[in-house]
């Protein structure tokens, strides 16, 4: 696809006629982790024209079973190194992602949450949780978990990567207090404070002033002027 991506026209209606094309370069390039190609793994030979003319002499053969045997013994050198070259690949490969993973130590028997981006058709992913569970922690190594649902039993617990999983905890109940325990504490603070008065009422919107001040306050005021 991202070769098909960077030769297809603007238009994107002739995707299909660069099909061969593509395949031709993938099968004929050497590859990264087999240090070979595709096509010469199979057919034991080059497959460009300017590689034939840069490859050594061939032998000749006079005889078919002669040749066989000989292509038979290169694609075996091929296929082993091929395979040793590509364990060594994975190797690489894992190393470098191992380095990134996280462990939180978690333990048998432990409760967690395994994260699970892909949200449910019809539903939106802002207000969806990525997390589902809580799952009981079955065995777990290096870099692999088993799980099961809580409170169930599976004959094949389920087999996730560890860096998918978080520690679960359960919610708590936010704290509630009665009214009566409320007004009790307010009284028993007053008390302390040596006043049992209540607060004094706040001025009503509908009598105060266009300055913003309550009138009978206002008058009391003059008065004393």
């Amino acid at each position: 696809m991202c070769m098909l991506d960077r030769i297809t026209s603007a238009h994107q209606n002739d995707w299909d006629v660069f099909i061969p094309f593509c395949l031709f370069a993938y099968r004929s390039s050497v590859h990264d982790s087999s240090r070979e190609s595709p096509f010469y793994l199979i057919f034991c030979r080059t497959r460009l024209p300017i590689d034939s003319v840069l490859a050594p002499h061939r032998p000749t053969y006079s005889d078919g079973n002669d040749y066989a045997q000989d292509v038979k013994i290169l694609l075996q050198e091929a296929w082993q190194a091929a395979h040793l070259a590509i364990d060594q690949a994975q190797t690489k490969q894992r190393r470098g992602f191992d380095k990134y993973t996280k462990n939180d130590n978690f333990a048998e028997g432990q409760t967690v949450l395994l994260y699970t981006p892909k949200i449910k058709q019809g539903r939106s992913r802002k207000l969806a949780s990525p997390w589902t569970g809580p799952f009981e922690l079955i065995e777990i190594n290096v870099n692999h978990a088993y799980l099961q649902p809580s409170g169930q039993h599976l004959d094949r617990p389920m087999r996730v990567h560890a860096n998918r999983l978080k520690a679960f905890e359960m919610p708590q109940e936010p704290a509630t207090y009665a009214t009566a325990e409320v007004d009790a504490d307010i009284e028993t603070t007053l008390a302390a404070a040596g006043s049992t008065q209540t607060p004094p009422e706040a001025p009503r919107p509908d009598r105060l002033n266009s300055t913003g001040s309550d009138d009978d306050s206002q008058s009391v005021e003059l008065g004393f002027l």
